[in-house]
Formats: structure tokens, sequence, C-alpha cells
């Protein structure tokens, strides 16, 4: 399924799966001269995990998301590996690589930025706080 957005210069189209009826492609450009700014392909689980989304303007980088089996993030990085996700972490331009882990009750309870090998701990409903709300 193709979907189309058109300006007078700019065009923007989302194209779905058939089959998953997941987003796909995201194409931008200009109308005038048809040149093409952006595409992004996406990968899916069947469970609508986001596992990939490769820029195809940015030397091929891929942003790569894993999951733990409740569905919650636990890596999110970039690879400019044109094969997938396989490559060395945290390359390309906007290069990033997090991991995530969480407490019992299922809030984020640490996030590691393994560029700058900082890990930020997280607390929860301490005092008068709900206990969602991040205390520090």
């Amino acid at each position: 399924m193709r979907l189309n957005s058109r300006s007078a210069d700019l065009y923007h189209t989302r194209i779905y799966s058939a089959t998953t009826l997941t987003l796909s492609q995201i194409r931008a450009g200009t109308s005038a001269n048809g040149t093409q700014v952006a595409q992004t392909l996406m990968w899916w689980t069947g469970n609508g995990d986001l596992t990939r989304a490769r820029d195809v303007k940015n030397s091929n980088q891929n942003q790569c998301f894993t999951y733990d089996t409740l569905g919650r993030l636990t890596e999110a990085y970039t690879t400019n590996n044109s094969g997938g996700c396989n490559g060395s972490a945290a390359a390309g331009n906007g290069r990033y690589h997090y991991t995530y882990q969480y407490e019992d009750k299922g809030n984020i309870d640490q996030v590691t930025d393994h560029l700058t090998s900082t890990t930020h701990q997280y607390t929860y409903g301490a005092g008068t706080a709900g206990p969602h709300a991040v205390t520090s």
C-alpha cells in the first residue's frame, strides 16, 4: 500500500507491507527536479517491534533495536553494515549505542551510553511521588 503526500515543491511517500501492514519505507524529495533527499527502510518483528531502520541516504546507516521477552527495548545502536545489524555498534553520522535495564516492576532501572561510558540509574516512587514517577 502506498500513501503519497505532495506539495508544489516536496513529496513524501510512505509504503506499507501488504501482508503485515507495517511501515516498510519512507521517501521524501523535491517534486521540481525529482531529487530524493531521504529514504528509510524498516524491518519489524511479528510482534510489531521495530528491529532495524536503514537510512539509505546516510551511507546506509542502520539503527538497530533489540527487545526482551516482554517487548521492552534492551539495546539501541547504529551501524554502517550494509547487511544489517551485524556490524560494529555506534557507527555512522549521529551514532549512538545505548543499553536499557529494567527493575522488577517494569520501570527502566539503568541506561548505559556506551559512547561516553556513562550509566544513568533511575529510582521511582520516593516520598509522595507515585510508584512510576522518576524521583532520581
